[in-house]
């Protein structure tokens, strides 16, 4: 702290309304020595006036306060000496200074109501493919496809709810006849009841056509029959100390469309239709804040509409689960989970064998450096059958997406699935890959391009399983 000047000492030679000297004292005053008098100025007239307040204040420490409140002697009767400050403080690091995240020019703003945001946006393009319905007599054609995306997301403190919907509507424009619908519907919700417990809840509705290769396809069929699955989930999750429990009830529901040949015989299909309904638990122990290890048991039961199929089979049964894993959440690097474990199905019918197997699950993000996203994703399902005497297969699948942010409005993104399902028919396995690749280009806010290039290999040890196609796509992207 700069010394504090002091009035000018009496002096006869100095004339009143002169202005103070300012004298730096060499030693510290004396512990009697008078508190410094203010300067006394006359105006004009004379008059002498003298100011009702020191235009010096006086050395204050921080800790002191009036005597009444510190029971000492207070500090304008005995000043202190203050130790002298440095002018020339030191500056903090740039590193230290506040920076506020980035907004990219090219996000969608969204339409707000209220608390909710809606961020929609339409694509529409076209697609050149060698295999338009990726079956083994599948035949080139050149196909639109309308592709509309949705999302609402709350904007609360506490709690939280979303949907989302994804359609996509292909039709071909010439080459091989053929049209496909597929919608996705999924909702959820997020309750706080406390510090510690949260009740979760998601539904969804899918609606696809059956894949022309797969297991329970009819072979000489004249179309792709729809299948519908609706599936909701009920959780409860509680946390204390460093244990936590999540309690999970699920339900599952199957329909299929009808089968048309071309002998118009129709197949209704309803003796496939099933729901399963299945209770899941879960108990686990917070190592740290990022690595919660965890075990699962899973049990439930698959009912069908008909007791009997078609060809006199009980196909409903008992299905169990046990799984080991790990939540992962290290912040915008790392999270989600994955587990590992052994997954068994039964038949009523004593005439089916049981299924069993290993289980694989994961939902996996993972950002290795800024502008970069990893997705993986692993799934294990049983697939029921159709065929007399036969029990189903295990399905298994992978999905591996990289999302690279080159530009504020440049993306370059690329995915890979892979699939292996275990037949019970005594048909081996079948196992697929598919590659694409691809970049997103905006013009702006609202207006994009999108170019992608793919190749899917579908091989089995049945003639009619086997496929690949090859294809190519372009299209605009509009979005609020």
């Amino acid at each position: 702290m700069v010394d504090q000047p002091k009035a000018a000492p009496d002096d006869a030679s100095s004339p009143i309304g002169a202005p103070p000297s300012v004298v730096a004292p060499d030693t510290p005053p004396a512990d009697d020595a008078p508190y410094p008098q203010p300067p006394v100025a006359a105006d004009q007239a004379g008059v002498v006036s003298v100011p009702l307040e020191p235009p010096f204040p006086p050395i204050v420490d921080e800790d002191d306060l009036t005597s009444v409140q510190t029971g000492r002697e207070s500090v304008y009767g005995n000043p202190r000496v203050q130790r002298a400050q440095p002018q020339n403080r030191r500056v903090p690091a740039l590193e230290r200074l506040f920076i506020r995240n980035e907004i990219n020019p090219f996000d969608p703003i969204g339409l707000k109501f209220g608390t909710m945001l809606f961020l929609p946006s339409l694509s529409q393009g076209i697609r050149a493919t060698t295999n338009v319905d990726n079956s083994k007599q599948g035949g080139g054609a050149t196909v639109s496809e309308t592709r509309i995306r949705t999302r609402l997301l709350s904007d609360w403190s506490r709690h939280s709810v979303f949907l989302n919907v994804d359609a996509i509507y292909a039709r071909s424009l010439s080459g091989t006849a053929y049209k496909e619908p597929d919608a996705n519907v999924r909702g959820g919700f997020r309750l706080d009841l406390g510090e510690r417990m949260q009740l979760t809840g998601q539904a969804g509705y899918h609606y696809s056509q059956e894949e022309a290769s797969a297991p329970t396809s009819i072979l000489g069929a004249s179309n792709r029959p729809w299948v519908q699955e609706f599936d909701a989930t009920l959780g409860l999750r509680n946390e204390f100390g460093r244990f936590f429990t999540d309690v999970k009830t699920k339900v599952d529901r199957l329909t299929y469309g009808q089968v048309d040949l071309p002998d118009g015989t129709v197949i209704s299909q309803r003796d496939r239709a099933n729901t399963y309904a299945g209770l899941i638990l879960r108990a686990g122990y917070e190592m740290s804040r990022a690595i919660k290890p965890f075990g699962e048991i899973e049990i439930g039961r698959v009912s069908y509409d008909q007791r009997l199929d078609d060809d006199g089979y009980r196909r409903s049964g008992s299905r169990a689960a046990l799984r080991g894993g790990m939540e992962l959440d290290f912040g915008e690097k790392i999270s989600g989970e994955v587990a590992l474990g052994y997954l068994k199905q039964s038949f009523d019918d004593p005439r089916l064998a049981t299924l069993d197997g290993i289980s694989a699950d994961a939902a996996l993000k993972w950002s290795p450096q800024r502008g970069t996203d990893v997705g993986l994703g692993i799934l294990s399902r049983f697939e029921a059958a159709t065929a007399p005497g036969v029990s189903g297969a295990i399905y298994y699948q992978s999905r591996l997406e990289i999302r690279r942010q080159v530009r504020a409005n440049l993306t370059l993104n690329a995915e890979v699935l892979a699939f292996l399902r275990d037949n019970t028919d005594g048909s081996g396995t079948d196992h697929g890959l598919g590659v694409e690749a691809g970049a997103t280009y905006w013009f702006n806010r609202n207006l994009g391009v999108d170019v992608s290039a793919r190749r899917r290999i579908t091989d089995s040890k049945i003639r009619f399983r086997r496929t690949n196609e090859t294809s190519v796509y372009v299209g605009l992207t509009l979005q609020r």
